[in-house]
């Protein structure tokens, strides 16, 4: 078997598809050994791509390979074997195959890809427009709204590939980044693996291959969600120290009020064991307003909502409502007390004295 058999036969590509090519082996050597001389000079460039990509937080990971010879080869037929009008030469085969760098960047949710486009975009010049790879019903908008070219994939294959021009020497290269989730990328690998490039149409490698895409990208939806709940529970608990913050601060007014009243001391203290029953308790709270009245402040913060928009909570809920109700009014009710008998006091003392008589 000729040097040609042996490679054909390993890139799973027949004699009759390499022949309609019309590509000459011995040109393809002349390529392959060219490639191998400039191998070294790929190296500096992809590192000082990875470096840089290093800085950005949300990439979970960065990998990257130079294309081996064997590779390159068997590309360069794929593509003449799919466009016979194509020409690719010793001349010409470093900018008609973009991915001699391939650069592999994962990140953990889908949300996360915004900010590693935004990026790339502002530290690279791009060769082309942002190739977004995308599964039959896939919302596109995303990359529709930040200049991509969306593509939908016939495989299912979800991926963001970016066409970078580099020169960390005074040669320019070009790199290829892919950017795609954890998730698709796992599907990917066992794709490539399982089907690419040997059986492409086997029927049900195609159909196993179907399923783990759809497995991975329902993957990829759970872990926004997980997001979405993380998020939401931080902002529920950021607001939920607001109101207890706000509810302490009202409690220790109340406490301040109910000393300060003059009444009798028992019944001060059944306000303050209210008042104490009251802390313990589960209760809805309100955000303070500082254009209402006292009164208004009072009743809206601590009331809670009539019996009838509470029918599905628990009793304990209902009694914090009563609780909530009863000491706003009571002690409302004897702060206006206390005002008048004040003023009845005061208006007495002023009452001119009766003249002795002569």
């Amino acid at each position: 078997m000729s040097d040609l058999d042996s490679f054909l036969s390993k890139h799973n590509i027949t004699m009759k598809d390499f022949k309609a090519t019309k590509l000459k082996w011995d040109e393809l050597q002349k390529i392959r050994e060219n490639y191998m001389s400039i191998l070294p000079d790929l190296e500096p460039t992809a590192n000082y791509i990875i470096e840089r990509l290093h800085k950005v937080k949300k990439i979970h990971s960065v990998r990257y390979r130079l294309k081996s010879p064997d590779s390159l080869i068997a590309k360069i037929i794929r593509k003449k074997i799919g466009d016979k009008r194509r020409r690719i030469t010793l001349d010409n085969y470093k900018s008609e195959i973009t991915d001699l760098i391939g650069i592999r960047v994962l990140h953990l949710f889908k949300e996360d890809w915004l900010d590693i486009h935004h990026f790339i975009k502002s530290t690279w010049s791009l060769r082309e427009r942002p190739i977004a790879y995308v599964r039959e019903g896939d919302k596109n908008e995303k990359y529709e709204k930040t200049d991509c070219d969306v593509r939908k994939h016939p495989y299912g294959y979800r991926s963001v590939h970016y066409l970078l021009k580099s020169s960390p020497t005074i040669k320019e290269n070009f790199s290829e980044i892919q950017v795609r989730t954890i998730f698709e990328e796992g599907w990917s690998e066992i794709d490539h693996t399982v089907r690419y490039p040997r059986n492409l149409s086997d029927p049900i490698l195609v159909q196993f291959s179907q399923i783990l895409n759809r497995l991975a990208g329902s993957a990829d939806e759970m872990g926004s969600y997980v997001i979405f709940l993380t998020n939401q529970l931080e902002k529920f608990s950021t607001e939920r120290k607001s109101i207890t913050q706000k509810k302490n601060e009202l409690i220790s007014k109340l406490k301040k009020q109910i000393e300060d009243l003059k009444i009798n001391p028992r019944k001060k203290i059944t306000f303050e064991n209210d008042l104490q029953n009251l802390v313990k308790m589960n209760s809805r709270d309100y955000g303070l307003s500082t254009s209402k009245s006292e009164k208004d402040y009072f009743l809206e913060f601590l009331s809670l909502p009539s019996k009838s928009e509470t029918t599905n909570q628990n009793t304990l809920f209902e009694d914090s409502n009563e609780y909530l109700h009863s000491i706003g009014d009571n002690i409302l009710q004897l702060k206006e007390k206390h005002s008048i008998s004040e003023i009845m006091k005061k208006h007495s003392k002023e009452k001119v004295k009766p003249q002795k008589k002569k």
